[in-house]
């Protein structure tokens, strides 16, 4: 398959060889590249597979293609860790949805902080949703970051599916080696407080240093995210 503009496909029915794709990707694919019936792209189901499509029904709000070819490109998520976020004022917290799905962390667990000045909810979450499958297309990737649903840092430190739990504190080490399928953590820009902070430490969690000056949450969270990757390119 030669690299063009990948789609995302919202249903693969493979014993029929059929894919249909939501609203928006149909509008894209008839209002804005104008393809027609019998025109042939690229999409991906975000569970690692590529597909080489020949359209086969082109409506404005539901088109409809047929399976020519497929390959399996990515098997896991090519970051093997997740990273904890917080909600920030305005779009702020939309950078980190992008560049993290763009390089491809296995997913995106928005935090409810105690000191966070703003709370997520459903419109930002949707939100989010967005702008992963706009990153993965964008990046020519086939493995989906997924977006959690909101939780605290409790729950977080909690939950038995990490590996282990890093958080970003000025106090700490260099991040060096990382466990696969660990939290990354990002606090809020008014810091974690005192209770927080206990939580993370009675946890085990490890705390790591970005360096000695005070980053804003969505700056810390690409250097985070950058820096681990080295470890796992």
């Amino acid at each position: 398959m030669s690299h063009q503009y990948l789609f995302y496909i919202d249903r693969v029915d493979q014993q029929n060889g059929i894919v249909l794709f939501d609203a928006e990707e149909s509008h894209h694919i008839t209002n804005v590249l104008r393809k027609a019936d019998g025109s042939r792209i690229e999409a991906t189901d975000g569970r690692g597979w590529k597909y080489a499509i020949q359209l086969d029904a082109t409506q404005p709000k539901r088109c409809k293609g047929i399976i020519l070819e497929k390959q399996f490109i990515e098997m896991d998520a090519p970051l093997p860790v997740q990273i904890g976020i917080p909600c920030l004022k305005g779009d702020r917290w939309q950078t980190i949805v992008e560049v993290s799905a763009e390089i491809g962390v296995s997913a995106i667990c928005p935090l409810e902080f105690e000191q966070a000045q703003v709370q997520w909810s459903e419109a930002k979450l949707e939100k989010a949703r967005r702008k992963a499958r706009e990153a993965l297309k964008q990046s020519g990737g086939c493995y989906l970051t997924g977006i959690t649903e909101p939780f605290t840092l409790h729950r977080a430190v909690s939950r038995d599916d990490f590996s282990r739990v890093y958080y970003a504190d000025s106090e700490g080490e260099p991040l060096g080696s990382i466990e696969p399928q660990s939290l990354l953590v990002i606090g809020p820009e008014a810091g974690f407080s005192a209770r927080e902070s206990r939580l993370l430490m009675d946890a085990g969690a490890r705390r790591f240093s970005l360096g000695h000056r005070r980053l804003r949450s969505e700056v810390a969270a690409i250097a985070a995210v950058a820096q681990a990757q080295q470890q796992f390119k």
